[in-house]
């Protein structure tokens, strides 16, 4: 995580917009005070990139009567990161203020965001989640999304010829496979973790709920695939060991009714 050279991200996603035509457009970059006001951190790597760029849109969609065009969009200032969890369902989901940065809103209820050690300031691994009890690690880190997102446009360029909706199609098919997985992690209940081998793991379970889940990512490349689905609707995402140690974690009856406004 975070060994990209930025420099190299931003090139790449400015010559692949050069190339499309108006396919894929860079979004103005974000100033250091609006940055400042941020509820996380943000470390020199992500702002060099943010100053930048402060956000992605692809055309996956184009209708052949009208030519309206629809995007899949990335807004790295994303409004959910400004409301306040305990009325927002989506940032109280995804573990709480502080602890991760949405850079997506899908219109599918899906939504993507990057894990922010609330210690050290780190952005680490990208994950997606929907309205259920799965998620999916995306990518190791936000410029490594971004250098996937481009390698997407630049295939669909080339197999469509620059037809816009032609684009769209190959795009949008590639943006649906994005969230597959190669692997698929079976978590563990927190409570038999505690007598475990791992020592970290041990300690993580012991300030957790007995049937809360965890998923242990540290050892495993590439996308990967958790669903907590004992949990059922009422729980949250977190992470640990820069974000390489995913838990479900079972919501108390007080945080419910205040998300469902009683």
């Amino acid at each position: 995580m975070g060994h990209r050279d930025i420099a190299q991200v931003i090139a790449e996603l400015r010559s692949t917009a050069d190339a499309s035509g108006g396919l894929m457009v860079l979004d103005p970059g974000v100033d250091d005070d609006t940055m400042d006001s941020w509820p996380v951190r943000v470390p020199e790597d992500i702002r060099t990139l943010l100053r930048a760029i402060g956000g992605v849109r692809i055309t996956d969609s184009c209708s052949t009567k009208n030519g309206h065009r629809s995007y899949d969009e990335f807004d790295f200032g994303a409004r959910f990161n400004h409301l306040d969890e305990v009325a927002n369902w989506y940032v109280a989901r995804a573990g709480g203020r502080g602890t991760h940065w949405f850079v997506r809103e899908g219109f599918d209820g899906s939504f993507i965001y990057v894990d922010v050690d609330p210690d050290s300031g780190a952005w680490g691994p990208v994950f997606i989640f929907w309205d259920s009890s799965d998620t999916v690690r995306l990518a190791e880190s936000l410029p490594d999304l971004l250098m996937e997102l481009a390698g997407d446009v630049l295939v669909a360029l080339t197999e469509s010829g620059g037809d816009a909706g032609e684009f769209a199609d190959v795009y949008a098919g590639r943006a649906g496979i994005r969230h597959d997985h190669e692997y698929d992690m079976e978590p563990v209940a927190a409570a038999a973790l505690r007598s475990g081998a791992d020592a970290a793991l041990a300690a993580l379970a012991a300030g957790l709920p007995n049937d809360a889940m965890v998923a242990d990512l540290r050892g495993v490349a590439g996308k990967a695939r958790v669903d907590v689905d004992p949990l059922g609707s009422y729980f949250e995402f977190r992470r640990a060991a820069l974000g390489r140690v995913l838990m479900g974690v079972p919501w108390d009856a007080r945080t419910i009714r205040t998300l469902e406004g009683e």
